[in-house]
């Protein structure tokens, strides 16, 4: 009996061990329950504190176009729905195409803006090649506004590298240009023209054109715009980076290459073949453009913005067409190797509030408002938006959008803004203007070249 009171008072305090023993159990784990949430509850709080100080302040902005400008109106409609949307405030100043000689003094004085815009090759001499600027790696390797993939994947192919250095981007394109061959379609049609691939085609259509009493090509009397013939020329025969490296030999050397000087036999063929419109050396810009969309010759070579600048000014009956310089035969060039001129941003490297211009960037990246470029006839830096572009500029996207490889206008060389206007200029508009042959021109700028490296 007394053996069996003890077992009953073991088992009662067993249990009531047991019971004590759940219980604490079970305190313990609402212990550690509660800690959990208290951390959870810290880490989101942390979080939204984050979020909240990357989406708070303000930043400046310095901008490229002239405040009223077609452009500036588009972007401060941009960032007018940035503020909305994320809380941010934006300064938007306009020093207008003034930008780099203001941007590079406030950098150097410790005092400069959060972001900037401009076209890329003006800021390579200024401000990229000497890395004042913040490396936009961050920016193009993370994600998207609405996180639907990455940023640097949603670039016409090789834009983004545009005036890197060391592979580091620097710069952000916001929009893109091309250059090449603007026609009359409407003309080429009542002709029965097929838009001419190679440059023996496109001979055998401008003489027709003269038999018939008409001017193949009109011409702007701008030394930049009259660059583009050798440039294109080059490209065509050399293929790219061949033009750049001559102009870059301090030896000279580089101009003794055979292509070099074809490229100067076809301008000069050109201009002595009463190809270009009569007069159009006097004249001042935009009267080239005036005269092409008002049907007074068949071709324009000029840049993409063309259409931008001559809408409101074509005759009856003109129709808009684009087609890329052609081919050269026997040439190392390639139809889809596409000229990419683009603008962008650019952050100083010791800007204060670098996020929250990144944010803008990625925010006005966004397709619905990369596609309103088209509004003003400029072209979205990204891809996919082509069978939205009005139909005058269809041929320069649908171009664009087919790029197997891009380079740079003038093969990289305005970007040696001395050697280009010092050298390379004057002595392409004799040779355009017929006043030197080819030769001379190539004997002319090897000379100049030898003389610019040796200062």
């Amino acid at each position: 009996m007394k053996k069996l009171k003890l077992i009953l008072v073991m088992m009662v305090i067993a249990g009531l061990v047991a019971v004590f023993s759940l219980a604490s159990c079970k305190a313990e784990e609402a212990v550690e329950e509660e800690a959990v949430e208290e951390v959870k509850e810290a880490v989101e709080e942390e979080a939204v504190e984050e979020v909240e100080e990357k989406l708070s302040g303000e930043f400046d902005y310095l901008c490229y176009w002239d405040k009223g400008h077609v452009n500036d109106q588009y972007i401060r409609s941009i960032i007018a729905e940035f503020e909305a949307e994320t809380g941010i405030k934006v300064n938007i100043t306009n020093p207008g195409r003034d930008v780099l000689n203001k941007i590079r003094p406030a950098i150097l004085e410790g005092n400069p803006p959060d972001l900037f815009d401009g076209h890329g090759i003006e800021m390579w001499p200024a401000l990229i090649k000497d890395e004042l600027l913040m490396s936009t790696e961050d920016l193009f390797t993370g994600p998207t506004y609405d996180n639907s993939g990455t940023m640097e994947d949603q670039f016409f192919e090789g834009i983004d590298q545009s005036w890197a250095v060391n592979g580091v981007r620097y710069f952000v394109p916001y929009n893109a240009h091309t250059s090449g061959i603007w026609y009359n379609k409407a003309l080429f049609q009542e002709k029965g023209f097929d838009v001419p691939t190679n440059w023996d085609d496109l001979i055998t259509i401008s003489n027709q054109l003269i038999a018939d009493g008409m001017t193949p090509f009109t011409e702007d009397n701008v030394d930049f715009y009259n660059a583009y013939y050798y440039y294109w020329f080059s490209n065509r025969i050399s293929g790219p980076g061949v033009f750049y490296d001559a102009a870059m030999d301090p030896t000279g050397e580089g101009w003794d290459n055979p292509e070099l000087l074809e490229a100067a036999q076809w301008v000069e063929k050109l201009a002595k073949g009463g190809y270009f419109i009569d007069g159009w050396e006097g004249y001042v810009w935009p009267a080239g453009q005036i005269d092409f969309v008002q049907a007074k010759a068949a071709m324009l070579l000029c840049g993409s913005w063309v259409v931008n600048e001559t809408f409101d000014k074509v005759a009856e009956g003109f129709e808009f067409g684009h087609f890329p310089f052609p081919l050269v035969s026997g040439g190392k060039g390639s139809l889809t190797d596409v000229e990419f001129t683009t603008l962008g941003w650019g952050i100083p490297g010791d800007a204060e509030n670098s996020e929250l211009a990144k944010e803008f960037i990625r925010f006005a990246l966004q397709p619905k408002y990369q596609v309103k470029w088209f509004d003003t006839y400029y072209y979205p830096a990204i891809t996919g938006l082509g069978d939205q572009a009005p139909e005058d500029i269809k041929d320069v996207v649908e171009l664009m959008e087919s790029a197997e490889s891009t380079h740079e206008m003038y093969d990289g060389l305005q970007a040696e803004a001395e050697w280009w206007t010092t050298v390379f200029l004057p002595l392409d508009d004799k040779l355009i203007f017929g006043n030197i042959t080819a030769e001379e021109f190539i004997e002319s700028v090897k000379a100049g070249t030898i003389e610019f490296h040796s200062k």
